[in-house]
């Protein structure tokens, strides 16, 4: 069985970072390639920055989407984010599969009609041992 995932890179990891941990896309496809353990699945992935405006071409050239995190948020006045939640209502009425990670589930939520805001407490970052 083959499926290819397309990532929606909604942010560059810091440069001082990425030179250690790579970026999103890589992150994720190193996630779902360790987690494919018997290979019954062939993976290949395309990306997407959609951070700079880059879709694919035809919605059904991937099998499913995953949006990464980003640490903008979704409520904000930028073009990229207003196209972003545009896209995720087309994927979403066309019945497309999407994982949204962190910023990636909350513009699931806020493109498709859910509340989104600054949390009390500000702006965070948890950090995994």
């Amino acid at each position: 069985m083959a499926l290819k995932i397309g990532i929606l890179q909604a942010d560059d990891v810091l440069p001082q970072l990425a030179t250690q941990y790579g970026e999103y896309p890589v992150m994720f496809q190193q996630l779902l390639q360790a987690a494919n353990v018997r290979n019954d699945i062939s993976l290949e992935f395309v990306t997407y920055a959609v951070n700079a405006g880059i879709y694919p071409s035809e919605i059904d050239e991937v099998d499913a989407y995953i949006l990464t995190g980003s640490k903008s948020s979704v409520y904000e006045d930028a073009l990229w984010i207003t196209q972003l939640a545009e896209f995720v209502r087309v994927l979403h009425s066309r019945k497309k599969k999407l994982v949204g990670i962190c910023f990636g589930h909350q513009m699931v939520a806020h493109a498709l009609g859910g509340k989104t805001s600054l949390a009390d407490a500000g702006w965070g970052l948890g950090v995994g041992c």
